[in-house]
C-alpha cells in the first residue's frame, strides 16, 4: 500500500483544509495562558481573548476561532459582551485543557455572552451564562442565518434569558438553533428562548429545556410572523402554570408549525397544558403533554 501523509495543514496547525473545503483561517484562543501578542494559528501559539481573534478575522473568509480553555471569570482584557461582528465566522468551544466539556464563557457584568451583528455566524459547544438582565447569546440589528448548537445555556451559570432573538424589533431571518441544553432549576430566570420579532423561516429543533417556575422555554414575545418550524424539542416543566414550555403571547404571530414537542412535570398527569397560543393562527399538529397528544390553549 502507498503511503499517504497528511496534508501540510495538518502538521502546521492550520486544519482549514481539514475542517470544511475553502475555509480561511484557524485562530486558536486560551483564555488562560494565550497572548495577543501571538498570531494564534495554532495550539502552541494561541492568543489570549476572543475579541481579539474575532479581529483577526475577515469577513466572508470562512474563518474559524477554536476556544481551547477559558476561565470562568473570563479572560484579562476581554470585551463584553463578545462582539461577533464578522460574517460567517464560526465559534467553536473545543474545551481541551480544562475539566469542563465545554468552554465556559460567563461575563463577569450585567451584560450578554455574545452579541451577534454579523450575518452566517455559527456558535457552537459553549457553556454560556449572562448577566441579570441579558440572554447568554443576543442579537444587535438585523442578523440573517446564524447557526447556533450543541451549548449549554445556564447549566451551571444564571441567566434572564437563554436565547435572544430579534431584540431591538428587527428581523432576524433564517436561524438553525439546534441541539442545545438551556437551565438547569433557576438559573434562567425569564425565558429560554425570546423572540421578540420575526425570525422568518427559522427553525428550532431538538432542544433540550430546563424550565424555571413562573418561565417560558419558547416563548414567541413578539409579531414573530412565519417564524418557521419549532420541531421535537424535550422540556420539563414546573406544572405550575399554562404555557410554561411554547407561549406564543402575540395574537398577530402566524404561519408558525409546531410538532413533535414533548413536555413532562413528573410521574403524574399533567394538571395543566404547557402550550399557549393566543393568536391562534399558528399550525400545531402532534405535541404531547406528558403522554397525551393536546392542542394548545388559547386563552
Amino acid at each position: 500500500m502507498a503511503w499517504n501523509p497528511k496534508p501540510p495543514a495538518w502538521y502546521g496547525g492550520n486544519l482549514s483544509s481539514i475542517i470544511m473545503p475553502n475555509a480561511g483561517n484557524i485562530y486558536y484562543v486560551d483564555g488562560t495562558n494565550g497572548l495577543n501578542t501571538n498570531d494564534g494559528l495554532s495550539r502552541d501559539q494561541p492568543v489570549l481573548t476572543i475579541t481579539y481573534a474575532l479581529s483577526l478575522c475577515t469577513g466572508g473568509n470562512e474563518d474559524y476561532i477554536i476556544v481551547m480553555s477559558y476561565p470562568s471569570a473570563g479572560a484579562a482584557g476581554e470585551v463584553w459582551p463578545i462582539a461577533v461582528n464578522v460574517a460567517n465566522v464560526h465559534l467553536i468551544g473545543a474545551s481541551l485543557f480544562q475539566a469542563s466539556a465545554s468552554a465556559w464563557i460567563a461575563p463577569p457584568g450585567a451584560t450578554a455572552a455574545f452579541e451577534i451583528s454579523a450575518n452566517f455566524v455559527e456558535i457552537a459547544g459553549f457553556d454560556l451564562g449572562a448577566g441579570a438582565t441579558s440572554a447568554c447569546i443576543e442579537n444587535s440589528g438585523t442578523v440573517w442565518r446564524a447557526y447556533i448548537h450543541h451549548n449549554e445555556f445556564a447549566l451551571i451559570r444564571t441567566a434572564q434569558d437563554g436565547l435572544g432573538i430579534g431584540l431591538g424589533a428587527v428581523d432576524c431571518p433564517h436561524w438553525l438553533v439546534e441541539h442545545n441544553r438551556f437551565g438547569h432549576g433557576a438559573n434562567i430566570t425569564r425565558d429560554a428562548i425570546r423572540i421578540e420579532q420575526n425570525s422568518t423561516r427559522s427553525v428550532f429543533r431538538d432542544n433540550y429545556f430546563y424550565v424555571n417556575t413562573g418561565c417560558v422555554g419558547i416563548h414567541l414575545q413578539g409579531l414573530c410572523t412565519a417564524i418557521g418550524y419549532v420541531l421535537d424539542n424535550t422540556f420539563k416543566v414546573a406544572d405550575a402554570a399554562a404555557g410554561e414550555a411554547i407561549y406564543v403571547e402575540n395574537a398577530n404571530a402566524m404561519v408558525v408549525q409546531f410538532h413533535g414537542n414533548r413536555v413532562a412535570s413528573g410521574n403524574v398527569a399533567m394538571a395543566n397544558n404547557p402550550f399557549r397560543d393566543l393568536g391562534a393562527q399558528c399550525h400545531w399538529s402532534l405535541n404531547y403533554a406528558g403522554t397525551a397528544p393536546t392542542y394548545p390553549i388559547t386563552v
